[in-house]
């Protein structure tokens, strides 16, 4: 879905695709406290303004993150899920936290 809709350039459908990729996982992990956790960072993540998506070089990172994610899911292997979902979440982290210091330049 990400990729069809990064062909249009539309950064916000874009940053609502990878929300809805998350909340997907979210659930399907069956609990609810993290559910809720997880679902009050991303309400901050919307806060921020601009997606990490616009970043340059991110719109094809990402996509290959989800999939590795995804595929990790699929073959039953939590480890791996887990490995990979934790260097998304900071490779995220650290261009959110460089688009920050560009702003402030």
């Amino acid at each position: 879905e990400m990729e069809e809709m990064g062909k249009n350039g539309d950064a916000s459908e874009m940053a609502e695709a990878n929300l809805r990729f998350h909340a997907a996982i979210r659930r399907a992990a069956g609990n609810k406290q993290l559910d809720r956790h997880l679902a009050q960072i991303e309400q901050g993540m919307r806060r921020a303004g601009s997606t990490t998506l616009a970043y340059p070089g991110r719109l094809p990172e990402t996509i290959r993150e989800h999939r590795e994610i995804a595929q990790a899911i699929a073959d039953h292997d939590p480890e791996r899920a887990e490995r990979l979902a934790i260097m998304h979440m900071s490779q995220a982290r650290q261009i959110r936290l460089q688009m920050l210091a560009d702003n402030h330049r």
